[in-house]
């Protein structure tokens, strides 16, 4: 009777052993698929911000360049109309000149 007893504790012993290197396994494997999903994730992230980040690069030089033309188009408005005040102030002048001869 005690070799039986014996044999039975053995074996689920052993048993026990089996359950506990499958678990081990199992909690592996699914360690594995949650870290491979974390590198994706994070791959995916990168590739987004890396593309955002390209797309407002591109978007501030468009807008540094059209600030620019802006500006130079304003410079030019302005000495032109700076000009035309100087002309007519000149035309001015020359009319008060005839008309107090």
């Amino acid at each position: 009777m005690k070799k039986l007893l014996t044999i039975i504790l053995s074996m689920l012993f052993v048993a026990s052993l089996s359950l506990a290197v499958i678990g081990c396994k199992k909690s592996e494997e699914t360690a594995n698929n949650v870290k491979d999903a974390a590198n994706k994730a994070t791959t995916k992230v990168y590739d987004a911000t890396k593309e955002t980040v390209s797309k407002v690069k591109e978007a501030t030089t468009k807008v540094f360049d059209d600030t620019k033309g802006t500006v130079s188009k304003v410079n030019d408005n302005t000495k032109e109309s700076v000009n035309k005040v100087k002309e007519a102030a000149g035309e001015a002048k020359e009319d008060v000149k005839e008309a107090t001869e």
